[in-house]
């Protein structure tokens, strides 16, 4: 029996991703499931995500899965133009690490990494 394909965008966008997925491959691109319906500054609220995913694959789904934060994370877009600045090579953390765009910007980078380790590690999930 083969699992049903679900594609899960971890995304801040306009989920370009999922619909071209979903217009193309035998999957679900299911936008519920993406940074824009989950708040990735709330530990709850990736909690509730995590859950969800668990329950796809106990129902059967097989994950597949694209991250692509916000910029403000750990984006090379925020290491470019002095106006935008926010990190380099050799503050990764942070130019100034209390700078409000920054410390979010940490907290869902960090969110991220814990729910694509989930993903992988627990859930057999695959993705990019």
């Amino acid at each position: 029996m083969s699992r049903r394909p679900v594609f899960l965008e971890l995304f801040a966008g306009t989920a370009r991703l999922s619909r071209a997925v979903g217009r193309f491959l035998d999957v679900i691109a299911d936008d519920p499931l993406t940074m824009n319906g989950t708040d990735f500054t709330v530990p709850s609220a990736v909690e509730t995500l995590k859950e969800r995913c668990r329950r796809l694959v106990e129902e059967g789904a097989s994950l597949y899965f694209h991250v692509a934060p916000p910029c403000s994370t750990f984006s090379r877009a925020r290491d470019r133009s002095t106006r935008t600045r926010l990190r380099s090579s050799s503050a990764p953390q942070g130019l100034d690490p209390e700078e409000p765009r920054t410390r979010e910007g940490n907290v869902i980078a960090r969110a991220t990494a814990d729910i694509v380790v989930y993903l992988v590690n627990r859930l057999g999930a695959k993705g990019s």
